[in-house]
C-alpha cells in the first residue's frame, strides 16, 4: 500500500518537473543534476510589437513623476506620495527619442503633489494627496 502511495507521489514529482521545464539528468553512480529550461519574457510579449520599441522606450522609474528612457525592469509593490498621478503620463517614441507624453490632469496632479511633499507630517501629506485625488477627479 505504502508502495504505492509512493509511486504516485514520485510520478507526480517527475510529472511536474517536466510541466515546469526541469530536468534531472542521473548517472550511473547515482549522481544527479537539476536543470532548468529559460524561458525569456520576449517570448511573452505580443508578436506584433517590434522587440526594438519594447526594449527602447518606457517609464524608466518606479516612483514619482513619470521619467522616460530604457524601460524599468521591476519595481516594489511600496505606494509612495504621488505615485498616484503616473496613471496619467506615457513614454513615446518619437522623432526626438523616448519623450514624456501627459495630460492636464497629469500637470495638475503633480503640482498639487509637490505642495504636499513639503507637508512634514506623513498623515497629513497623505490627506494633501487625497484632496489632490479629489481635485483632479472633477
Amino acid at each position: 500500500m505504502i508502495k504505492k502511495y509512493l509511486f504516485a507521489f514520485f510520478a507526480v514529482m517527475v510529472g511536474s518537473f517536466i510541466l515546469s521545464g526541469c530536468k534531472v539528468l542521473v548517472d550511473p553512480q547515482g549522481h544527479y543534476e537539476v536543470q532548468f529550461e529559460e524561458n525569456e519574457i520576449e517570448d511573452q510579449v505580443d508578436p506584433w510589437i517590434p522587440k526594438e520599441k519594447i526594449a527602447d522606450c518606457g517609464v524608466s522609474n518606479c516612483h514619482g513623476p513619470v521619467e522616460c528612457g530604457e524601460r524599468v525592469d521591476a519595481c516594489t509593490m511600496e505606494y509612495r506620495l504621488g505615485d498616484l498621478c503616473r496613471e496619467f503620463a506615457s513614454c513615446e517614441e518619437t522623432s526626438k527619442g523616448c519623450e514624456l507624453s501627459t495630460t492636464k490632469k497629469y500637470d495638475t496632479c503633480i503640482k498639487c503633489i509637490d505642495t504636499c511633499t513639503q507637508i512634514e507630517n506623513p498623515q497629513e501629506s497623505f490627506s494633501c494627496e487625497d484632496r489632490c485625488r479629489a481635485q483632479i477627479q472633477q
